[in-house]
């Protein structure tokens, strides 16, 4: 993770949603169980704006036309953003390296992936 980003692995514990933050690097691979990886982002400046900054920025004018009714709202501080790594599929956390006989890949996954490369050097 670089600067102020923050990574999360979000799993269902008690029927609710537990995010526990983990290390700035870490290693992971897609498997049929495990968790969601999720990336928290510091929140933009821009949505910390009100409409009429918004409008001299959108202009590139300190002045504004007595015509136009722009209507200022509170600024109200954004929210951190979030996404999630490998959206729609199951990470595990693979840091330390462990020797096991099934690591619960997901095949699929690496097949699709196998497929977008493929595809993209037909094309």
């Amino acid at each position: 993770m670089k600067q102020n980003n923050i990574l999360y692995k979000r799993e269902l514990k008690d029927f609710k949603f537990v995010d526990t933050e983990l290390n700035k690097m870490n290693r992971y691979y897609v498997s049929n169980e495990g968790v969601e990886l999720i990336k928290k982002l510091p929140p933009l400046d821009k949505n910390n704006l009100t409409d009429t900054d918004k409008y001299k920025i959108k202009f590139d004018s300190n002045q504004l036309n007595i015509f136009d009714v722009i209507k200022d709202n509170v600024t109200i501080e954004p929210e951190e953003r979030e996404t999630n790594i490998e959206a729609g599929w199951k990470c595990t956390l693979f840091n330390t390296f462990k020797e096991q006989d099934d690591y619960d890949l997901n095949y699929q996954y690496y097949i699709e992936e196998c497929y977008k490369v493929i595809n993209s050097l037909t094309l």
